[in-house]
């Protein structure tokens, strides 16, 4: 009998985890941020990190927050302030991949390498098929002139994202070193 009041309380809790999650979105938080991203999706950018800037003033610790803003100030290549918005982010939802692979990508906009592989890297500790992970790794490697280390990224990528044409781009048009080309002819 106790066996099954922990199923049922257990079950209890999965099904409100769950609810959670889902309806995580209709409150204040997610009214903004769905009135910021139909001004993002309609082109209009200041109007959006506006929006997005003033829900931070009434809810400074949201993490999907600092991630917009955090975002579009990284698209309009105003780095430095992107990055406090994206650490704070990761600092307010550390298990979030998607946050800390932003945070990876406006490092390495920035030419912060090796901030961007220890990001990405820890992206790949907590879910090590994430979308385009392995990818950005192998900008990072071709960038730095490890040739190897990067093509070896680009092929993970398709391993876990075979429909990435980005990696499929870089593999096609992959050229072998002249020694190894002189090598193939022998």
């Amino acid at each position: 009998m106790l066996r099954v009041i922990i199923g049922l309380s257990t079950a209890a809790t999965v099904i409100l985890i769950i609810a959670a999650v889902f309806f995580c979105d209709r409150g204040e938080i997610g009214a903004i941020d769905r009135e910021g991203m139909g001004h993002f999706q309609a082109g209009e950018y200041a109007s959006a990190l506006g929006v997005w800037r003033k829900g931070l003033e009434r809810f400074p610790d949201s993490a999907k927050l600092h991630y917009r803003v955090g975002t579009t100030l990284a698209v309009r290549g105003d780095f430095p302030e992107a990055e406090v918005h994206l650490e704070r982010a990761v600092g307010l939802a550390p298990d979030d991949p998607e946050v800390r692979r932003e945070l990876a990508l406006c490092y390495f906009q920035d030419d912060r390498l090796d901030d961007a592989e220890c990001e990405l890297k820890r992206v790949l500790a907590q879910a090590d098929w994430f979308p385009e992970v392995h990818f950005f790794l192998g900008l990072i490697y071709e960038k730095r002139h490890e040739r190897e280390l990067a093509l070896d990224e680009y092929v993970r990528e398709l391993n876990v994202n075979p429909a990435c044409t980005y990696a499929w781009a870089k593999i096609e048009t992959w050229e072998k070193p002249p020694q190894a080309a002189e090598q193939g002819r022998r």
